[in-house]
């Protein structure tokens, strides 16, 4: 295989070979470089190929980040839910006595639903605040380069989003339970408590 491409850019910083100030410098070094280095191959290539060549080395690396993504994301979501419906199914004496004291099982399904909204928009906020304080702007440097973290208005969105369907697909579970479940049974419902 050939070996890989080194990238040299100006002394000023501009790529335009018109606007810069020129490459005397960097043409000396990459004689002296060549001298020093018989077996490496210099091989000039454009900036667009360059970046085309790193992005076709780096599909394979994408491909582990984006399923990384999807694990991480799926046992957030499932952990998320689990708690939203544990924290109802600890409660079912309790809605069970609701409903001897005449309130309906539409009234306590719609409370369940507001109950999770309000918790899950609550830590969705509070989630956004620690990434905007602690990882906006943070550079995350590897082997070929180097991104910065952003936080704009589509990941803000797509956060809240997604901890809003988690508050309302985390409570419908535990609540169509609680439809199903009769007023006598739901009163003998004992789970154990950890204190």
């Amino acid at each position: 295989p050939p070996p890989p491409p080194f990238f040299f850019l100006a002394e000023d910083g501009i790529r335009d070979s018109v606007a810069s100030r020129g490459l005397g410098d960097v043409y000396k070094r990459q004689d002296l470089f060549c001298k020093e280095r018989l077996d490496l191959e210099l091989q000039a290539i454009q900036e667009t190929d360059y970046y085309a060549m790193l992005q076709r080395d780096y599909s394979p690396i994408r491909w582990l980040a984006w399923m990384v993504i999807l694990l991480v994301s799926a046992a957030g979501i499932l952990a998320g839910l689990n708690t939203m419906h544990g924290a109802v199914l600890g409660r079912l004496s309790e809605l069970a006595a609701l409903q001897t004291l005449g309130f309906s099982r539409r009234a306590l399904i719609l409370s369940l639903i507001q109950e999770g909204l309000l918790l899950a928009s609550a830590a969705s906020l509070l989630a956004a605040l620690l990434v905007a304080v602690f990882f906006h702007g943070t550079a995350v440097r590897f082997t070929m380069g180097a991104f910065r973290l952003h936080l704009d208005s589509t990941g803000l969105l797509i956060g809240c989003l997604t901890g809003f369907s988690l508050g309302l697909f985390g409570s419908l579970p535990a609540a169509l339970r609680l439809l199903r479940l009769s007023v006598i049974d739901g009163l003998k419902a004992v789970y154990p408590r950890h204190f």
